[in-house]
């Protein structure tokens, strides 16, 4: 996994645009489930913004490393990943 800084509009130096997709709400709430939740548990977030191409991407891999279904509902609709595949065929 390589965060995708192009998203990121603010002028700031490349470190900076790295902490700041990697401290996204989703990635903090699915690493949060994958420590607090036994092995297979399914996980579960709920966001009110639209999840950014990199966060569906971080997501797509840990499902698939972590083996476990990680359901995103966001502003635009559910997000099912299972296997490093998610149910929105990549085009959300």
């Amino acid at each position: 996994y390589v965060p995708n800084t192009s998203i990121v509009m603010q002028n700031v130096d490349e470190h900076i645009k790295k902490e700041i997709v990697l401290g996204h709400s989703e990635k903090l709430a699915i690493t949060f489930g994958i420590i607090s939740k036994p092995a297979g548990t399914q996980i579960m977030i709920i966001k009110n913004l639209r999840v950014c191409s990199d966060c569906h991407e971080f997501t797509r891999l840990i499902s698939k490393i972590e083996k476990r279904e990680i359901i995103a509902r966001d502003s635009s609709r559910f997000h099912h990943f299972k296997d490093g595949v998610c149910s929105c065929g990549d085009h959300w």
